[in-house]
């Protein structure tokens, strides 16, 4: 409403109403007097004003950019005549294009990039992902001969203990018996203790020639399952051998050569001592057949893992019956040293236990009582010892080996993840030029 008030045909018609009204009262009022009149109709009328000052348009605009900058250049000034759609002014756009620049490299980045992946790997890059399986095995490799190791050094702080914990039991059973000796004042006298210590000495004589005898033995079964000596003893499952593990195998050949050269030195002590045998001699043989004793239970043991660890599927010629009869023999000889082990230490045992009598008759009935009170409680307690000692090697033997077996699945893991990459990696490239 309000723009149609200020066109101007609105002026015009009422223009025209008004003198069409005063046309009118004039002609009521004077009759004849003659009027020019016009035919009412709309039409433009034109007025013309003089004036001095400013003409401003009703209508301000604000201009904005879409993104603020330095104002480059203003196209037109006031007052021009400006057409529709023409460029006012203009900021600068260095940055703008510098920004449209780097998104286009960035563009032709990610193809190029795109392009070699669709390409297929560089002959570095397989060279990179083969690198990585070699280690891969090389790590897993190391990881089961550390279990090897493990399982080794197990079998040997077991054994060990074990024989601490046999001694131990000896022990208490001597200080038992030194107990009741003791308790037995007719039986205690110094002759009986130094005539019990010579019959010992000369018992001595014979279980130390039965040791180098199963010591010998040992070498001699031993050697028929490695075949150092007797190059023909293993044909039949050589071939077995040589597929066990080679630090087993080396380190069996290793203690069998130890072991040959040990019982040949006690044999020729024995030799050497034969015509006087006198207590201190004795006791050194003794020692020196305990020691040949252990280690040859040592190298059964490690013959025995290697027979126990035959891959029977390689040779047709040798059956799983064939191999328990190895095992069977092994397990025999093993036997016979225990119980030769058993009774040198026996016999070290006795000699001290027998020095101790002597010595003891020297004081009266009631120190003696006390002194194999004491003994035994000692006994006792070494034996304690040497049991928990024995249970605490078994847990951390137990925990190495779990620790080592998680080490080579980790490992094999890794191994089979470089292959499967390794795999991706070669797969056949899709030729594809995406620029």
């Amino acid at each position: 409403m309000l723009t149609f008030l200020k066109s101007k045909k609105f002026y015009v018609l009422i223009i025209l109403i008004a003198v069409a009204t005063i046309g009118y009262f004039l002609l009521q009022g004077e009759e004849g007097v003659q009027f020019e009149t016009e035919k009412i109709e709309i039409a433009d009328i034109k007025q013309i004003v003089d004036v001095n000052g400013t003409v401003e348009s009703n209508a301000i605009i604000n201009l904005r950019f879409q993104r603020t900058g330095k104002l480059e250049n203003i196209n037109y000034s006031v007052g021009d005549q400006v057409i529709e759609g023409a460029q006012l002014a203009k900021i600068e756009d260095k940055d703008a294009q510098i920004e449209v620049d780097r998104q286009y490299a960035g563009v032709k980045l990610a193809k190029a990039e795109l392009n070699l992946k669709y390409a297929g790997p560089s002959y570095e890059e397989i060279i990179v992902s083969e690198t990585k399986i070699k280690e891969a095995q090389v790590n897993l490799v190391n990881s089961e001969k550390r279990l090897n190791d493990v399982y080794l050094t197990s079998a040997e702080a077991e054994r060990n203990a074990e024989l601490q914990v046999e001694k131990a039991k000896i022990a208490l059973e001597n200080a038992e018996k030194a107990l009741e000796n003791a308790k037995e004042s007719s039986l205690t006298t110094q002759d009986i203790a130094e005539l019990d210590l010579s019959s010992t000495y000369q018992d001595s004589q014979a279980e130390i020639l039965n040791s180098i005898d199963e010591v010998n033995t040992s070498i001699s079964v031993s050697d028929s399952i490695l075949g150092e000596d007797d190059k023909t003893a293993n044909d039949a499952f050589d071939q077995l051998i040589d597929d066990v593990t080679p630090v087993i195998r080396a380190g069996s050949i290793t203690k069998y050569e130890d072991l040959k050269l040990e019982v040949t030195q006690l044999r020729n002590y024995y030799d050497q001592i034969s015509s006087t045998f006198t207590e201190e001699e004795t006791e050194s043989a003794l020692d020196q057949s305990e020691a040949a004793l252990f280690n040859s239970k040592k190298l059964l043991d490690q013959v025995y893992d290697i027979v126990n660890n035959f891959d029977i599927t390689l040779l047709t010629t040798f059956t799983s019956s064939e191999q328990e009869t190895l095992k069977n023999k092994i397990n025999t000889q093993q036997a016979a040293v225990t119980t030769q082990l058993a009774k040198v230490l026996n016999l070290i045992q006795t000699i001290e236990n027998a020095k101790l009598g002597i010595s003891s008759t020297q004081l009266s009935t009631t120190s003696s009582l006390d002194d194999a009170k004491a003994a035994l409680a000692q006994a006792e307690k070494d034996l304690e010892i040497a049991e928990n000692n024995l249970e605490s090697i078994l847990i951390e033997n137990k925990i190495a080996e779990h620790n080592a077996q998680m080490e080579i699945d980790i490992n094999d893991v890794r191994l089979q993840q470089a292959r499967a990459n390794h795999n991706q990696l070669i797969a056949t490239p899709r030729w594809v030029d995406v620029a």
